[in-house]
């Protein structure tokens, strides 16, 4: 806030006579002028120390001796350059941050330069120069190990999505760093208003924070908003990487690509990628036609899966997508929030809560919690392979999505995996699975009805599923429940 030369004073006196110099108060001298890198340091320094002492800024001031006594300075004289400090440290701090204020107060013994200094951001040491600075008392050290730790992992404690990216003087800022085109195609009412009015939308939807006229991008707003991730300290890694090998393991890779937008402006293209890697020639007679190997739902329903649930804290990665001659794997950080075999049918959970709202508000996703359902639709519907799911690595999350096999190239694992995921389905559509059920999704003739109950046999036998009424005819005309229904 601007303080009147009261009011200043008052702050002045207070800082000099009851608090003197600590980790977040520095008096310099500096009689006519003060090296800018230095003023850096202090700046790291002083943030990063307010930050770890839950102070709401920090003071570096000039004009005031080691004994607390006033001696005037003429450090930048000229207001527009004393002013165009607050860019000098916006420009070489990490993450971007300035000056909350520069005041000056004129005494009877001379000019006094008080700077307000910001906190460091919650999870998010300050460097200056790429090298982080601290105090030990009244000196000015590197940031130690324990001190960075402690700032990092407040980003554990608080919802990622909410803290800060990014810094912004301004709104043309914020227009420059987000793309908007999303918004406008989700909410017609918002097509034709000019950027700076979105950006109320944005508010209300945590996509960009205001706080006494200083306004910064989320975490939320750049993952999905920005026009190039690499702009944002805090999210660069989360960026979708893809992979494309020459056959079934990763011996010769093919294409190795990195995402550079946000989420939400990337998606569409990151689809069109990865089916043009998908697509096979098919020829029926004279007649030749491109196919997929996936369905194109259960790639999108897959991957948003993998985006909304990544765990933030776990990993330096984002969500990994590897295309393989026979087969998709998509890798995402954290572990699964339910049991695996309840991904089907379990109520929604998200490890992202504002990331999945705002995902199905911009329209990337349905009602969260039923896309793994969908996505298993598709699968049925293509006759293709189950879809495996596995906790990967101790830490992380894999889906596997199969190319299409005959039942003779199917392993039993997957047979077995086949008829329960079958058996789910079913379930969720309020019926049984039955042998004829299970002949059709494996498409098997009727004739060799005894294939499809030694496969009911071994699911039941891994319990997987169970029946649910025996028929007096034997297992060909009984119904099956999943083991949990």
């Amino acid at each position: 806030m601007d303080y009147n030369s009261e009011q200043l004073s008052l702050i002045l006196s207070s800082l000099r006579f009851n608090e003197g110099e600590n980790e977040v108060v520095e008096f310099k001298k500096a009689e006519s002028n003060f090296d800018t890198d230095k003023i850096g340091r202090y700046f790291s320094a002083l943030s990063n120390e307010a930050n770890l002492k839950k102070r709401s800024y920090a003071w570096l001031i000039f004009g005031v001796d080691d004994n607390k006594r006033v001696t005037g300075s003429s450090y930048r004289a000229n207001g527009t350059e004393l002013n165009n400090l607050k860019y000098e440290m916006y420009r070489d701090t990490s993450p971007n941050i300035s000056f909350l204020h520069i005041h000056t107060l004129d005494t009877a013994d001379g000019r006094v330069v008080m700077m307000q200094i910001p906190p460091a951001p919650d999870g998010m040491p300050v460097a200056w120069k790429t090298y982080h600075y601290g105090r030990e008392g009244e000196s000015l050290v590197g940031l130690g190990i324990e001190k960075i730790e402690r700032i990092r992992k407040q980003a554990l404690e608080q919802q990622f999505e909410k803290l800060t990216a990014y810094s912004a003087n301004n709104e043309d800022e914020i227009i420059n760093l987000l793309d908007f085109t999303p918004i406008r195609k989700a909410f017609p009412n918002l097509q034709n208003l000019p950027d700076d009015q979105i950006i109320s939308f944005c508010i209300n939807n945590n996509i960009v924070k205001v706080d006494a006229n200083n306004y910064s991008i989320t975490n939320l707003g750049a993952i999905l908003l920005a026009k190039d991730i690499g702009k944002f300290e805090t999210i660069t890694s989360i960026a979708v990487r893809l992979f494309k090998y020459k056959g079934v393991n990763r011996n010769e890779i093919d294409l190795k690509q990195s995402g550079t937008k946000g989420y939400a402006l990337g998606f569409e293209g990151l689809i069109r990628e990865i089916k043009r890697h998908i697509e096979r020639e098919e020829i029926t007679g004279s007649v030749r036609r491109k196919i997929f190997m996936i369905p194109e739902l259960t790639l999108r329903e897959i991957i948003i899966n993998a985006m909304i649930h990544q765990d933030f804290t776990n990993s330096n990665k984002g969500p990994l997508i590897e295309v393989f001659s026979d087969r998709v794997e998509i890798i995402n950080s954290g572990k699964p929030l339910v049991e695996i075999n309840r991904m089907i049918d379990s109520p929604a959970k998200s490890r992202n809560t504002l990331l999945s709202s705002l995902m199905n508000k911009l329209g990337l996703c349905e009602e969260v919690g039923s896309g793994i359902d969908r996505a298993l639709a598709e699968i049925e519907k293509e006759a293709l392979p189950p879809i495996r799911f596995e906790v990967y690595e101790n830490d992380f999350t894999k889906v596997t999505i199969q190319f299409k096999q005959s039942l003779r190239q199917m392993s039993r694992e997957d047979r077995i995996l086949c008829c329960y995921q079958h058996a789910c389905l079913m379930k969720l559509s309020n019926t049984f699975m039955t042998n004829a059920s299970l002949r059709r999704r494996l498409d098997i003739p009727s004739s060799n009805y005894p294939l499809a109950s030694s496969i009911i046999s071994d699911s039941i036998a891994a319990g997987l599923v169970k029946p649910a009424t025996q028929s007096l005819e034997g297992r060909r005309d009984s119904n099956y429940l999943p083991y949990w229904a």
